[in-house]
């Protein structure tokens, strides 16, 4: 939502976008994981936005068309911004003031609905998932359960202290070498129990 800084596309902003994403997946790949990418969200500007104006979905819908572009090089992208966009607007044909975001950007229980149909779609289709591996996770102890989310969290607090976050109240993370030294015991034992 707020990549393209509530303006119009400009090249600057967008190839900075652009490199952000490769070099965010670049990271990801050297690490060992894989990365599925989530298109910008929509931004509903409640019909104040006359023809010809600037309206920051058409600047969502730019960048979101970019990544979607990438699975033609066999990226993982869930096109939320489109699967939100058609569903607002078919809706608005018979409720033309009807919204899932007061705000503009923070959607209400509906909103947050239609974008998790988006993801629910992409992860149980065989064509896009790894369904062996998502039923297996679904069928996992609570013990293991327990350390997966102990694992990610670990990491999650790791990451977060390390990029110099600013979020009120989140707990500082260890350094990085030493949540994946912990991380990597705890996949062990993550291991052992699922074979």
């Amino acid at each position: 939502m707020n990549c393209g800084i509530y303006r119009p596309v400009s090249k600057e902003r967008f190839d900075a976008y652009k490199a952000g994403i490769l070099k965010l997946k670049a990271k990801v790949e050297k690490m060992g994981a894989s990365i599925v990418f989530i298109t910008p969200p929509y931004y509903d500007d409640h019909g104040q936005t006359k023809p010809g104006e600037f309206n920051y979905a058409d600047t969502l819908a730019t960048y979101s068309r970019w990544l979607v572009s990438q699975r033609a090089n066999g990226w993982d992208v869930i096109d939320l911004n489109s699967e939100m966009t058609a569903t607002i607007h078919a809706r608005q044909v018979t409720h033309p003031k009807l919204t899932f975001q007061r705000d503009h950007i923070h959607p209400n229980a509906v909103g947050h609905r239609i974008m998790a149909q988006s993801l629910i779609d992409w992860f149980a289709s065989p064509n896009t998932s790894p369904t062996e591996q998502l039923i297996r996770q679904n069928t996992l102890s609570a013990n293991v359960l327990s350390l997966v989310k102990k694992r990610m969290n670990l990491l999650r607090l790791a990451w977060l202290t390390e990029t110099k976050h600013k979020r009120p109240g989140i707990p500082k993370g260890l350094p990085i070498h030493k949540a994946e030294e912990q991380a990597a015991k705890l996949t062990q034992k993550i291991n052992a129990l699922t074979r």
